[in-house]
């Protein structure tokens, strides 16, 4: 279960954004497991700091992307701020045809069915490690994770969390 909280509009980015979103391990809502903050990075892309339930930072995921129209594509970097991993859209003409499908009435509405993203998660040596892909539907967003190549669990958390941000931050689409 997650919440996300929305704030005002900025000048270079249209739509609300996330500033937060908490991962619970079960419904009471009692302690959260993990935060996704927004923080401030040296440009003006949208960027994320993972922490545990102690407050120790996990690591950050930035986007790189300015255009939406354009296949997303995201870096994941450790708490040292190293590039560990880079995420990417699958097909850049799937996300440029359901930006122009979505946008037709009536017809829009079955772009979810259509035009299924993928994200494709890969280390700096280019080995994929994770794959995350939109299941067909029409109201549904459902995504299903598959595993690569193997990783460690401090690496899984980054990813995992990595992949969750990404799954809302990209939910409006396909």
């Amino acid at each position: 279960m997650h919440y996300d909280e929305f704030s005002e509009s900025s000048l270079l980015n249209i739509d609300p954004f996330i500033d937060e979103v908490k991962i619970f391990g079960n419904f009471s809502d009692s302690e959260a497991l993990y935060i996704i903050k927004a923080v401030p990075w040296q440009d003006f892309t949208a960027s994320f700091g993972f922490l545990d339930k102690d407050g120790q930072v996990l690591g950050y995921v930035a986007r790189s992307t300015w255009v939406p129209e354009l296949a997303a594509h995201y870096h994941i970097f450790n708490k040292h701020l190293q590039k560990v991993f880079t995420v990417r859209e699958g097909a850049g003409m799937v996300r440029f045809s359901d930006t122009l499908f979505s946008r037709i009435p009536f017809l829009g509405f079955f772009s979810g069915y259509f035009f299924n993203p993928s994200y494709h998660v890969i280390r700096q040596d280019d080995t994929q490690v994770a794959l995350l892909k939109k299941q067909k539907s029409f109201l549904a967003r459902r995504f299903s994770v598959y595993r690569g190549n193997p990783f460690s669990d401090s690496e899984k958390a980054q990813i995992v969390l990595s992949l969750l941000l990404i799954t809302i931050q990209e939910r409006l689409r396909g």
